[in-house]
Parts: structure tokens; sequence; C-alpha cells
């Protein structure tokens, strides 16, 4: 058997995972940030692909998620459209040439190297992520500061008025909820 696990050890085998995540997902032009964007905005429902219900769902202030998708739009990866229930908040979608980027997300290898592991040990996995990032949400207050982002390589941020939905900032018992489920609010598929 192997050694035995110390949280320490765990802690930084855990910190070094995500360094190599997050330093392998600058690629094809994109930040992270702006692939989380992609995938959240291509998984959730219709309704839920408002830059708010992504702050919401990423923990991330409005202004660093503006930002993002803003470039996203530039990019010609995302399209807006107005939102029938709310003339605040438009809905965003993924143009042909945001989900043939999709097909070059860097987390296909995670998945792929995940998909290896038994069931039951994907569940520890899961189980054992889920309560680090609860307590991180938790410990942090429920949202990232912008600093704490790499949301996109445009300096000039949209007027908060501009991209509120509904006025609220995400975070707080909101944001610990959204961050609970393991994938956005998802769109119904037709079987």
């Amino acid at each position: 058997m192997g050694k035995r696990a110390t949280s320490r050890g765990l802690a930084s085998l855990l910190e070094q995972t995500a360094r190599m995540i997050h330093t392998k997902g600058h690629t094809h032009g994109l930040y992270p940030a702006q692939w989380a964007a992609l995938r959240y905005l291509n998984d959730a429902s219709p309704r839920f692909r408002t830059i708010s219900d992504l702050a919401r769902f990423q923990t991330i202030k409005l202004t660093a998620v503006g930002r993002t998708v803003k470039t996203l739009v530039e990019k010609g990866l995302l399209e807006r459209h107005p939102n029938p229930r709310s003339r605040k908040a438009d809905l965003f979608f993924l143009t042909a040439a945001g989900r043939l980027m999709l097909r070059r997300d860097p987390r296909h290898i995670l998945a792929g190297i995940l998909d290896e592991l038994p069931d039951d040990a994907q569940q520890v996995v899961l189980d054992s992520l889920q309560h680090t990032l609860n307590g991180l949400i938790t410990y942090y207050g429920g949202i990232l500061d912008e600093e704490d982002t790499d949301s996109s390589d445009s300096s000039d941020s949209p007027d908060i008025a501009d991209i509120a939905e509904d006025g609220e900032q995400p975070g707080g018992d909101a944001a610990v909820a959204v961050a609970a489920a393991a994938e956005p609010p998802l769109a119904e598929h037709a079987a």
C-alpha cells in the first residue's frame, strides 16, 4: 500500500493539480475563466444563461463575469439574445464557432483521466472535492474577488447596471447552494 495521507500532503497535491489544470486552461486563445463560461452557457438551461446566473454559479463578481462574456462575444464564440423574462438581463448562447471551440476544451483530458477510476473511487473524489469546495466557499464568504480571476484580456469594464439581472450580487447562501451542485442548471433534453 501507499503512504498514509495527511491533510497537508493532500492540500499540496490538490494545489499542484489545480495549478496544472489552471495553467493548461490557457489554450486556444482562451483563459480558464472563458472556458468555464463557455461550458456553463453550453450546459445550462436557456433561462439560466445570463451573466448574473453565471456569476452565481462560479461565485465570481458580476464585473469579472461581464468582462469574460463581453470578450467571448467579441471573439464570436457567444451571441447575445433579448431575455423574454427580463429586459435587464440578456441571454447568451454559443455560436457555431463557440460549439466548435468546446470540442477543444482542455477539460476533456481531465475527464478522461477521471473516467479511468472505478465508480466507487470517483464517488469518493466527488464527495471529497465537494466538501473542500464548500469549505472554501464558506471560509472566503462565497465570492471571489476580481483580482482572483483572469476573466479576460479586455481592460474596459461594463457598467454593473448593464449586466445585473436584478441588482443582486452573487454570493452568500445562494452561492453555496449553487456551488453545491455538480453541474449548472441543465437544459431539458428531449429523448
